[in-house]
């Protein structure tokens, strides 16, 4: 800069001065002179102005300076690319007012194209696989206005981080400005935990919208007791309701189930939760549909909830004969187990009897007596229950206490396992009355499930009292259940101490005998539910077709009636059959024909009900491996270099100075004298 100073030096020493004559009398001249010098020096002051900037101007074309944008994540000039990611998340469809939060998204995003005018844009959806309109940013900004316009919000929990990855995975070789605008309600449940990874480069907008005090109640839960009832057992559906608000709410609760609707009118306390139960029987076998549903509120989507409950046509009990009894032989016996058991059969229809002599294969029965077990096969019986197989014994002699210890997953003991007999008999009872077993007996209309009068038992440790739903009056356990919760095993275990020899107990004849093995096999039923059924919004509709059908023969249909498109896979499990496009909420059937072969149902997804609001400011941002001083060298190299327009100006400047300094200079006026 300090040779921009050599043109005012040249200046001040080239300047013209006047000669100097010695007159006596000179203030007629000094008045000339000031009048001159008034007229000579705004001249000079443009010749030295425009001398100075053409020097200036000179200099900086060495320097060879870009024009650069003062915003550090632009490039003055260059092409702008921007990126929308418009959530489009389950929460995105409650209303506020006659529009959804996703309609004013589009709204807002359609504005954004037409005031930003970028050269060149993209539109991201969040969805659970976050999808775009283009391949990479185009032009055609008149295609992604109308595809705003025929959006709609899904059913999904949105993939955010995998959204914020695609848009930077689109602009990583996009040369110029780049830009990600994020538009939400940004919802807390889903945002709270968000790490926004955008490297500083790029700018990054947040635009909210939604309403911050949007109320919502919604059916959270639903599940069923027993999962997997019998036909004609007594069945208990229990909805849970949740109330995002501040404020109690009333609402009414149906329920569909096999046809039969039912009602219930509820309040939810303000922030709180409620629980109905419903309760049914179910006429016929096979997988029964159950949709239960509030009266409609702003949020429609988590107002319907559905399950399926598989019930079975009869509950399979099967007799392990003692060692060295074939089955015929156990069956014989008028008094043995397997005989009362199979009378029991016949006096329940939804209960079906076998006697095997050898332990079945898994999957075969629901529950598996065995009489005079020895302690043997724990390793087979283990993977029979995982695999849902209830498990009863009773002890032989030749049975250890550590044995049935290690089945049942009981305390240890150091007792030896005894049997004993007592010709005046014990007395049995309800250990846990709470027990749910035993509600129907709460009443005393159908007496005391353990009346009767045992003459012989094994000596089981009292230890162990905390197991056992029955016992002796004196603590010694009677049967035992292990606690599934705490153990791994998936399905009960029943440790058996109570004779069905007439000769050893009156229990058998007994009228609280039947009603009670009736409610003790329901419920120790084994859960036929499966897990696998239940599929999230935005994922396809899938099923592993058995080896016995057709995989060409099925078809899948939503209970509204459309016929689904569906493609096979084969897999190493088989053929797999699913969907083309996301599931979403509702009960779907694989039929074969007129037969239903297999259900689906697809839930809202209870993260989404909580219509809450994040303040976008509160987010995290992460910065990403990206070099930000390599990104702005990038910048500064994609700056508009300015070289070509200071060569113009030092131009037109020399040639203004040479003009301005070549005019000649306004004469005075003809009043004044002036002395040459």
């Amino acid at each position: 800069m300090a040779l921009a100073a050599i043109p005012i030096l040249v200046h001040l020493f080239a300047r013209s001065r006047p000669p100097k004559h010695r007159f006596s009398d000179i203030t007629f001249l000094k008045r000339i002179i000031k009048k001159t010098s008034r007229v000579r020096k705004p001249q000079d002051r443009l010749v030295l102005l425009l001398r100075t900037l053409a020097a200036a101007a000179l200099l900086a074309i060495f320097v060879q300076p870009f024009l650069v944008s003062e915003d550090p994540n632009r490039i003055a000039g260059a092409d702008d690319n921007v990126i929308i990611i418009i959530d489009r998340s389950a929460s995105m469809s409650a209303q506020q007012g006659s529009t959804s939060r996703f309609t004013e998204a589009c709204n807002e995003a359609s504005e954004l194209l037409t005031k930003l005018k970028p050269d060149n844009a993209n539109i991201i959806w969040i969805n659970s696989t976050p999808n775009a309109v283009f391949p990479a940013p185009g032009p055609n900004l008149t295609f992604l206005k109308e595809s705003l316009q025929t959006a709609e919000p899904t059913s999904d929990v949105g993939a955010i981080s995998a959204s914020i990855k695609l848009a930077l995975e689109q602009l990583k070789n996009v040369n110029g400005n780049r830009e990600i605008i994020i538009i939400s309600d940004f919802q807390k449940q889903a945002w709270e935990n968000a790490e926004l990874d955008v490297p500083e480069a790029i700018k990054f907008t947040k635009l909210a919208v939604g309403d911050t005090d949007l109320a919502n109640i919604a059916i959270s839960s639903i599940a069923t007791t027993p999962s997997s009832p019998v036909t004609g057992q007594d069945v208990a559906i229990s909805c849970q309701i949740k109330n995002f608000s501040n404020k109690p709410k009333s609402t009414t609760i149906y329920l569909n189930a096999g046809g039969g609707r039912q009602s219930k009118d509820i309040e939810i306390p303000a922030n709180g939760q409620t629980e109905v139960e419903f309760r049914t029987q179910f006429s016929h076998h096979g997988d029964v549909a159950v949709t239960a549903s509030l009266t409609e509120d702003s949020f429609k989507g988590d107002d319907e909830r559905f399950t399926i409950i598989p019930v079975r046509e009869s509950l399979s009990l099967c007799s392990l004969t003692p060692l060295g009894a074939s089955p015929a032989e156990a069956k014989s016996k008028v008094h043995g187990p397997a005989s009362v058991l199979q009378r029991l059969a016949s006096a329940l229809p939804w209960l079906s009897h076998t006697v095997t002599a050898e332990i079945p294969p898994v999957g075969v029965h629901d529950i598996l007596f065995i009489h005079e077990w020895n302690g043997q096969d724990i390793e087979t019986l283990t993977k029979l229950s995982n695999n849902g197989t209830t498990i009863i014994v009773t002890p032989s002699s030749s049975c250890q206490l550590q044995q049935l210890q290690q089945l049942l997953n009981l305390p240890a003991s150091s007792n030896a396992l005894t049997q004993k007999d007592n010709p005046e008999g014990w007395r049995a009872g309800i250990t846990k009355e709470t027990s749910s077993l035993f509600s129907i007996f709460s009443s005393g209309e159908f007496g005391n499930p353990a009346q009767g009068n045992f003459r012989q038992r094994f000596q089981l440790p009292s230890e162990w009292l905390n197991a056992s739903i029955i016992s002796y009056t004196d603590k010694i356990p009677a049967i035992l259940l292990n606690n599934t919760s705490k153990s791994s095993s998936k399905s009960k275990r029943l440790i058996w101490n109570l004779p069905f020899d007439p000769n050893l107990s009156d229990w058998i004849s007994q009228e609280p005998f039947v009603t009670f093995m009736a409610e003790l096999l329901l419920y120790i039923q084994p859960s036929k539910m499966n897990l696998q059924f239940e599929l999230l919004p935005g994922s396809p509709v899938n099923w592993l077709v058995p080896e016995n059908i057709d995989p060409s023969t099925v078809a899948l249909h939503p209970l509204s009636g459309e016929n689904w498109a569906i493609k096979l896979s084969n897999t190493k499990q088989g053929a797999s059959l699913q969907s083309t496009v996301p599931a979403t909420p509702g009960i779907f059937e694989w039929r074969t024909g007129n037969t239903i072969a297999h259900t689906n149902f697809v839930n809202f997804p209870t993260s989404e009900s909580d219509l809450s609001l994040l303040d976008p400011a509160a987010l995290k941002q992460g910065q990403s491996a990206e070099a930000s001083d390599i990104l702005k060298a990038e910048a500064l190299s994609q700056g508009i270099p300015m070289w070509p327009w200071l060569v113009s100006a030092v131009l037109l400047l020399l040639i203004a100075e040479a003009f301005a300094a070549t005019t000649k200079r306004n004469k005075p006026s003809s009043n004044t004298s002036t002395i040459s």
